[in-house]
C-alpha cells in the first residue's frame, strides 16, 4: 500500500480554524462517499476539495483523521496522483449521536411538526433536515419518521401567518427602530394606531407577543402579533431602559400576563392530582414538597396574575391556596360565585348536541 507524501501522524489534527461542526462532518461524508465509488482517475486533494466544498489542508486534515483515527483502508498513488480505497464496501462505525443530543432533535422536531399545514412548514422541515445532516448525515430518522413516534400536541398556538411582519418586528427590536400599526384591542370596538418601542419578543402559552413601550401612553405592555396589521418600520430610534431585563418581566409570571411584584404562592394539592401535578414543571422557581399520602405543597414565587388563579381553579377541589391569603379568598368568592348561578341563563335553550368551544383568557396585560 503506498502512503501520501504529506507529513502524517498517529494522532488525528484538529480541524481548520474557522470551519465548524458541521462543515467538518459535511466534509468526511463527501470525501468518505467519493472514496467509495472508486472513481478513475483517482480523486486528488483539490479534486476532493472541490467536491466537499472547503480547502485543501482541511482536506488533508480529514484524510488523516479518517485514516489514523477510524482506520478506513485509504491509499495514495503517486502516479495519478489520487486517494483511493483500497477494498470495497468499506463500513466504519460512524460517530453516535448522544442521549441530548437526540433528544433535542426530538424535541427540535415536534417544533417543526406543530406548523406542519402553515406557509412556515416548507422552511421548518429544511432547517430541521439542515440540523439532522450536520448531526449525522446517516441517521435513518428523518422528520416524517419521528412525527411517526413522537407527538407534540399545542392547542390554541399563534399561526405565523405573516411572516414579513415577524421579521420587521424582531428587526425593529435589534436595532432599536420605533413600529406603527394598526391594532384591534379586546376592549375596543375597532382597531385603533399605536405607535411603540419594542423591547422583546415572547411566546407565552403557544402565543407570540411582542412587549414594547407605547409612546402615547409611555405605558409598558404586551401586543399580540397576530393582531398587528399594516406594520411600518419607521427610522425613529430608542433607547431602551438600562435596567430593563426580559426574565424579569417574564420569568415571575405563570402565563402571558405580566404581574406587578413576585411573591410567593403555596398550593396544597390532594389525590391523584398531587402526583400529577409533581410530576410537570409549571415555574422555574416551582418546589415540590410531598406532605403525605396523596398530599403535595407546591410553592412559586410569581406574579399573581389571572393565569396563577386559573392554574389555581383547574384542579378544581383538590388545590386548595394556602398563601397568599388574597388569592385564596380571590377563588373562594370565584367558586361561591359559580354555585350561585342558574343552570342557563332566562331565556336560553340548550342545543340537545352542543358543540365544544373552547375559550382562552385574555391577558390583563395585553392590549
Amino acid at each position: 500500500m503506498k502512503t501520501p507524501p504529506e507529513k502524517t501522524s498517529t494522532v488525528p489534527r484538529q480541524a481548520e480554524k474557522g470551519t465548524t461542526h458541521g462543515e467538518q462532518v459535511a466534509c468526511f461524508w463527501a470525501i468518505h462517499l467519493l472514496l467509495e465509488q472508486r472513481p478513475h482517475p483517482y480523486p486528488s486533494r483539490q479534486k476532493l476539495a472541490e467536491v466537499a466544498q472547503t480547502s485543501v489542508r482541511n482536506v488533508q486534515r480529514q484524510l488523516n483523521s479518517m485514516r489514523y483515527s477510524l482506520s478506513l483502508p485509504i491509499a495514495y498513488d503517486k502516479k495519478v496522483p489520487g486517494y483511493y480505497y483500497t477494498r470495497d464496501n468499506v463500513n466504519f462505525a460512524a460517530p453516535a449521536i448522544n442521549s441530548q443530543q437526540f433528544v433535542s432533535l426530538a424535541v427540535l422536531s415536534q417544533i417543526a411538526l406543530a406548523y406542519r399545514g402553515t406557509n412556515l412548514w416548507p422552511d421548518m422541515r429544511a432547517i430541521f433536515e439542515r440540523i439532522r445532516v450536520e448531526l449525522r448525515p446517516d441517521l435513518p430518522f428523518d422528520i416524517d419518521t419521528f412525527g411517526q413516534v413522537i407527538s407534540f400536541r399545542a392547542n390554541g398556538f399563534d399561526v405565523i401567518e405573516d411572516p414579513d411582519l415577524f421579521r420587521l418586528v424582531v428587526m425593529a427590536a435589534l436595532e432599536r427602530r420605533e413600529i406603527t400599526f394598526e391594532y384591534h384591542s379586546h376592549k375596543a370596538t375597532k382597531p385603533g394606531l399605536r405607535t411603540i418601542e419594542p423591547y422583546h419578543i415572547c411566546c407565552q402559552e403557544h402565543a407570540w407577543y411582542v412587549h414594547g413601550r407605547n409612546v402615547h401612553t409611555g405605558k409598558e405592555t404586551n401586543f399580540s402579533l397576530v393582531r398587528l396589521k399594516n406594520l411600518q418600520l419607521t427610522e425613529k430610534r430608542f433607547e431602551r431602559r438600562a435596567d430593563y431585563d426580559p426574565d424579569l418581566v417574564f420569568g415571575t409570571c405563570l402565563g402571558a400576563f405580566v404581574g406587578e411584584t413576585p411573591q410567593k404562592v403555596v398550593v396544597r394539592l390532594s389525590g391523584p392530582i398531587a402526583r400529577v401535578v409533581s410530576e410537570r414543571r409549571w415555574h422555574g422557581s416551582q418546589l415540590v414538597t410531598p406532605i403525605g399520602p396523596d398530599l403535595t405543597e407546591v410553592r412559586f414565587t410569581v406574579s399573581n396574575t389571572p393565569d396563577l388563579k386559573q392554574w389555581v381553579q383547574r384542579w378544581g377541589p383538590d388545590a386548595d391556596v394556602m398563601e397568599p391569603q388574597a388569592l385564596r379568598e380571590e377563588i373562594q368568592r370565584d367558586a361561591g360565585m359559580v354555585h350561585q348561578r342558574p343552570q342557563f341563563p332566562v331565556g336560553y335553550t340548550p342545543d340537545p348536541q352542543p358543540a365544544s368551544v373552547s375559550v382562552g383568557a385574555i391577558p390583563a396585560a395585553v392590549e
